[in-house]
């Protein structure tokens, strides 16, 4: 059997033109809700969303304190786990008794709160260099499980790039297929 190499390319974003991509979705893009009960090790892409993963308030307020403390954009382990949280940190900030931030860690966090997309790009390379299939940039919604279709391969017959894509960090996606 011949090995391949699969390349994957994301970038981060909120806004922006959408590009046309070579794929067919056979259904629309859903967040799964609940754990698939009964999935075979290796063989699901589930991914749990952040909030079925509690964090509590208390540490959720030294996070946003540590946060505040450090230069606005700074990379930390804070900040990643804020970004993880979103949807309970976009809760927190939005209750009176939140912690203050800063003007700029205010407008900081939000703007990185606001990135809710991904384009994903994918690429199978044979061991002799040649590129078997391709997906070109593709729009994926954070934590939404999306089914493409590659239809244009070199392997004889259609391939599917089915996953999600998580943000995990300021500069950092997780993508399970």
């Amino acid at each position: 059997m011949k090995r391949a190499l699969v390349f994957f390319a994301f970038a981060l974003g909120c806004a922006g033109p959408e590009r046309a991509a070579r794929v067919t979705v056979p259904k629309p893009t859903a967040v799964v809700q609940t754990p698939h009960l009964g999935c075979q090790s290796g063989g699901c892409a589930y991914v749990p969303a952040p909030e079925t993963h509690d964090i509590p308030k208390a540490k959720l307020d030294a996070l946003l304190v540590q946060v505040n403390a450090s230069p606005v954009g700074s990379d930390s382990l804070a900040l990643d786990t804020l970004l993880f949280h979103d949807g309970e940190v976009r809760r927190r900030l939005a209750e009176p008794d939140a912690p203050a931030l800063s003007p700029a860690w205010d407008a900081a966090l939000k703007q990185e709160l606001n990135k809710q997309w991904a384009s994903f790009t994918l690429r199978v390379v044979d061991d002799q260099g040649r590129v078997r299939a391709e997906l070109p940039e593709t729009r994926m919604a954070l934590g939404a499980k999306k089914h493409l279709e590659i239809t244009e391969t070199d392997l004889g017959t259609p391939m599917n790039a089915n996953g999600t894509v998580v943000r995990v960090g300021q500069k950092h996606l997780w993508y399970r297929m």
